[in-house]
């Protein structure tokens, strides 16, 4: 995404949707982001994801973990 950002990013899901996404993470209890296409539905591929002083190094290798082996 080309727009400036403060502790989040809308990122592309692999296989185009982000709403499968976020309910296969939500079984391994990590709380992916907000599927965009909730909001728009062009853009139910994307997912924004939010990080902040809360999220500690293992809960973001967690998410990159459960995003890398989301096929979608």
């Amino acid at each position: 995404m080309s727009a400036p950002t403060f502790h989040e990013s809308a990122v592309k899901v692999r296989g185009g949707d982000a709403g499968r996404l976020t309910r296969a993470l939500a079984e391994q209890g990590i709380i992916a982001g907000l599927d965009l296409g909730r909001i728009d539905a062009r853009r139910r591929d994307e997912l924004l994801i939010a990080v902040t002083e809360r999220h500690s190094r293992a809960d973001l290798d967690r998410l990159v973990a459960g995003l890398a082996g989301f096929t979608g």
